[in-house]
Formats: structure tokens, C-alpha cells, sequence
């Protein structure tokens, strides 16, 4: 029954997850900046999961060390969070999810270069997998014309393996949700400051885009990140990581019920073959690193 929970809590995570990309062009009809958007998303997660954690008795911060890592693994989240929101912007939720999903196979191969291990067959069938996938998606799901966008959508899983890599050499001492609170807490200070410096926090827009903000940071914030933690407590991070790989069919689906658009025969071979890819991805990290899934502490990739 405990397993059964675990699935179903992974399950509405990578739900969560993959309709957010979605919801955030509903955002951005009013107006809504990237910086405005992801700002209320970490800062509500931030400020769910410290009170949650202090009310639990389990808010501990780790070494000051750690506590330095982490901050500038939300700096990098940041990063990786603006270059996927600002890709949805221009190109199709459903390809920027996609393209999202590069990440695992990317984490395996950084890890074998990093970790000087040896490139396993698994780690190149994953990328392998994962490229064909997205070659057969590229500029056939809806509004994959746009260069820039695919660029911007290509450029966030390279960041997101190496915010992984950097969080398995230092996290696997702090508990999950310390650390996904930190790291929210530091990505919501970063998107403050870019803000400020970019002036492109605009509170008027997002009070009149409340609806979709409010979406995107209680749907795609303190939900899913907390089911998924819920979730990985019960079943492990590597099945929990391969269950999650359902979130890029939840984006295209999403994508096509609610933004409109069919996809072809090919489109549909090229989506499973980036989720296998994915999971390919997620058992060759596991198997280079003693059973450790591609699961950095503080957060999903989207």
C-alpha cells in the first residue's frame, strides 16, 4: 500500500509539472515577465516549505559549506529556471518539455567526465535515445521554427546536469526538503536582483494575471515539488526519477488539449523515444553511482 502511495504522489508530481509549462503562457497573455513569474513561484515554495519544516521541528541548516553550495546551486537553478520559461515564451510547451528531457542522459555522460568513469554502453544509448527523439520532434511540434527558442530550450538541460552534478558531490548530507528550501529561497533572491537590475519585475501584471501566477506557483511549486519528495521518500530516487519521466507526455498532451495542435505518427515515436532515453539515462547514472538517481537535492528540472 506504502508503494502504492509513493507511485500515485510521484505520479501528481510529474502531473503538476508538466501542465505548469502550459499555465505560464496564460501568464504571459497578461504580461507576466519571466523574472515576475519565477519569482512568485520560488518565493511561495520557499516560504511553504521553511514554514512546513519548522512547524515539522526538521528545519536544520547544514554546514556552511553546504549551505554556500546550495545557494549557488539556486543561482544556477535561476538560470536553468529563466532559459526553460523564456523558451516557452517563443516555442511549443510541449518541445521545450521535451527538449527538458535530455537532462538525464546529459547527468550520465558529465558524471562518467567528471567521475572519470567509463562511458558505458547505457549512458550512450541514452543519448543516443534521447537526440533521435528530439530530432524527429524538432520543428514539427507547434512552434519549433523559432531558433532562439529552441536554443534557449536546448541550453536548459546542459545546466540543469551540471546543477545535479554539483549537488551529488555535496547534498546527499542534507535532508531533501532542507535543501529544496534553500535552494528556493536562494533562486527567488537571484530573480529578485535580476529583476531590480533588468527592471523587469512588474507587480501590476502579475496582480492581473494573478490566476495563472497563483497556477504556476502552487501547481508547479509547493505541489509538485512536495509530492515529489513524498513520493521519492517511499520508492527511491531512482524509481521515482524513471516514474517522473512521465512529465513530458503530460506536456505534450497538455499542450495539444489546451493550446490545440495534433501530433503525427513520428512525433508520438520521437516523444517515447526522448522518455526512454530519459530512463535509459536514469539507470546508467544509477549504476555509475552506487544506486544514486539522477536526483540532485533541491528540486525537478522544470
Amino acid at each position: 500500500m506504502s508503494l502504492l502511495r509513493g507511485y500515485l504522489l510521484v505520479v501528481v508530481s510529474a502531473i503538476a509539472f508538466g501542465v505548469m509549462p502550459v499555465i505560464a503562457v496564460f501568464a504571459y497573455r497578461h504580461g507576466v515577465s519571466v523574472p515576475t513569474l519565477l519569482l512568485a513561484r520560488f518565493g511561495l515554495s520557499a516560504v511553504v516549505l521553511v514554514v512546513g519544516l519548522a512547524a515539522l521541528r526538521r528545519l536544520r541548516l547544514p554546514a556552511t559549506r553546504a549551505m554556500l553550495v546550495l545557494g549557488l546551486m539556486g543561482v544556477i537553478y535561476c538560470g536553468q529556471s529563466s532559459l526553460y520559461f523564456s523558451a516557452v515564451q517563443r516555442i511549443s510547451p510541449a518541445l521545450v518539455g521535451l527538449l527538458l528531457y535530455l537532462y538525464p542522459s546529459l547527468v550520465a555522460l558529465l558524471s562518467s567526465i567528471v567521475n572519470h568513469d567509463r562511458l558505458t554502453r547505457g549512458v550512450v544509448l541514452s543519448l543516443v535515445l534521447s537526440f533521435v527523439g528530439i530530432a524527429l520532434c524538432l520543428g514539427r511540434i507547434g512552434g519549433g521554427s523559432d531558433l532562439v527558442g529552441v536554443a534557449l530550450g536546448a541550453a536548459a538541460p546542459f545546466l540543469y546536469a551540471i546543477y545535479i552534478v554539483l549537488g551529488d558531490r555535496v547534498g546527499r548530507g542534507v535532508p531533501p526538503l532542507v535543501s529544496s528550501a534553500l535552494v528556493c529561497a536562494s533562486a527567488a533572491l537571484s530573480f529578485v536582483v535580476t529583476g531590480l537590475v533588468t527592471s523587469s519585475l512588474d507587480v501590476g501584471a502579475a496582480l492581473r494575471g494573478w490566476v495563472p501566477v497563483a497556477g504556476v506557483a502552487v501547481v508547479g511549486g509547493v505541489i509538485a515539488v512536495t509530492c515529489f519528495f513524498a513520493g521519492m521518500g517511499v520508492l527511491g530516487a531512482t524509481r521515482a526519477s524513471i516514474v517522473s519521466t512521465a512529465e513530458p507526455v503530460v506536456t505534450v498532451l497538455a499542450t495539444a488539449l489546451v493550446l490545440g495542435g495534433t501530433l503525427s505518427g513520428l512525433q508520438w515515436l520521437g516523444a517515447a523515444l526522448v522518455v526512454v532515453g530519459a530512463i535509459v539515462g536514469v539507470r546508467a547514472h544509477a549504476g555509475q553511482d552506487g544506486a544514486h538517481a539522477p536526483v540532485a537535492p533541491g528540486l525537478r528540472p522544470s
